[in-house]
């Protein structure tokens, strides 16, 4: 679960807090000047829940363009609840400067909750 460069994976951003009660989108990794970001997974982890009785909805996306489309969280409703975004079969680039946005588009029901977000991948150099 990573960044490579050279030989070695590793991970591009790691315990991005979101608050999955609001509709709002949050910048989750910003790809360096001078190179571009291979995304291979994407995996959410909920670090607080209260009462929740219905998940969030996300997407997943850079500047222009679809990783992940519109997925409601099934089962993510209590603390350390996870979910994984994988791209098995095509290659997910975000260009060199470019941002990866994680969109709430419909908020989780209940009280409060709070996800995780870790972002996996590696750089092309």
């Amino acid at each position: 679960m990573a960044i490579l460069i050279g030989n070695e994976l590793k991970l591009l951003t790691r315990d991005f807090s979101i608050d999955a009660k609001v509709f709002s989108s949050y910048f989750i990794f910003t790809a360096p000047v001078n190179n571009a970001a291979v995304i291979t997974s994407v995996h959410i982890r909920c670090s607080a829940a209260v009462a929740i009785t219905d998940e969030a909805t996300i997407r997943i996306f850079p500047s222009f363009g679809l990783i992940f489309g519109t997925q409601k969280l099934i089962g993510l409703r209590d603390e350390r609840d996870t979910w994984t975004f994988v791209t098995e079969a095509k290659t997910t680039v975000v260009a060199a400067g470019a941002q990866l946005k994680l969109a709430v588009d419909i908020p989780a029901v209940g009280t409060s909750q709070t996800i995780l977000v870790d972002v996996s991948g590696y750089l092309i150099i």
